[in-house]
Parts: structure tokens; sequence; C-alpha cells
């Protein structure tokens, strides 16, 4: 027998196969394995050499982790603020080796800049709604409101240049803000500040 233990068993399925003149074994192992860091690679260098000291003709298929796997170590990615792994750009080897990494060849750490890219504003808005207790939008149109409010109080400015010194685009836009907002028509605020 050629050994015992798993790659015992590797060893007598590959003698096995010479025997039967099996015409190509196809052997799905991890990208870079002949440099990997990864702990699991060092199983498959050694897969990889019995296949090759076997003789019998082969192809090794170095898949690497599929990226959606990544989106599952996203939310620590975030709140970390980095992207940790081992792997550099996978590059075909030669002869009969193949890296399988889809249709673009990418580094772990062109993968991190962009998640960073497509998480950037998400991050900061979740982030910013923590801290605040509101969305940035929500914290801009209450520091707009604050404004205008003030304005209005003081009785001298027209609701109409209320709206754009509070930063608003146009008189309608604020008034359908304000009333929706804080339940009073900018006029109502006015005259109701003035009564009192």
């Amino acid at each position: 027998m050629a050994g015992s233990g798993y790659h015992g068993r590797k060893s007598c399925l590959l003698t096995a196969a010479r025997g039967a003149r099996v015409s190509l074994i196809a052997y799905t192992s991890v990208l870079q394995a002949d440099r990997s860091p990864l702990g699991l690679a060092e199983d498959h260098r050694q897969t990889e050499a019995l296949l090759v000291a076997s003789g019998v003709p082969h192809v090794l298929l170095r898949n690497g982790w599929y990226s959606e796997t990544y989106m599952a170590g996203l939310p620590a990615a975030l709140a970390h603020g980095a992207l940790l792994g081992a792997l550099g750009s996978a590059e075909a080897q030669a002869d009969r080796t193949y890296e399988l990494v889809g249709a673009q060849v990418y580094t772990l750490s062109e993968l991190a800049a962009e998640m960073s890219r497509q998480t950037s504003l998400f991050h900061f808005i979740r982030a910013f709604k923590v801290s605040e207790g509101v969305t940035p939008h929500g914290w801009i149109v209450a520091r707009r409101l604050e404004k205008a409010v003030a304005l209005l109080i003081g009785g001298q400015t027209p609701v109409t240049d209320t709206a754009i010194y509070a930063g608003y685009s146009s008189a309608a836009h604020f008034i359908d803000g304000f009333r929706r907002t804080l339940g009073v028509t900018p006029g109502q605020l006015r005259s109701a500040s003035l009564a009192d």
C-alpha cells in the first residue's frame, strides 16, 4: 500500500488511476497553491505534488474563493477599515495549471478598493446616523429649518428670501418641506410669533 492517512489514500487512488489508464484527472486546487500562505494551501500543494509524481495526465484548476465569499466579511471590513487576505495577483501557471478567477484578474487590494468605493457612502451615512441620530440629509434639513425659523420669528425677512437664505432651491420647496416637517406653514409660524 502506498501509505495510510489522507495522502496515502490519494496515492492509492492515483496508483489505481494509472493502472486503469485514466486519460485525464482534473484537480480543483486553491489559487496560487505553490506559494499561497493560506493554511489550506499546504494540503493542495501536497496533492498537486502527488499528481505530478504519479505520471497520470492531469490538469490543475486553481480556483479562488468566489468574490461573493468576501461579502460575508464586509461588515467586519467596514468596522475595522481593512479587508484582510493573503492573495496577490493571480496569474496563469505553466503548462496545464490554470488560475480560475473569472473574467478579470484582480488583487485583494483592488477588491478592497472597489468594496470601499461601493460602500463608502453607505458606511458614512450609517456612521453619521449612529453619531447624530439622523441621516446627513436629515441633519442638513434640520439646520436649514432652524435657520428659517430664526429668520421667520424675527419678522423682517420675506418668506421667499427666507427660503433662499436657508438653502432651499425655491419658495414652494421650502414651504412644502416646512409644513411637512413642522406641521405649519412659514406664514403661520410668523403670524403666531408676532401674536405672542
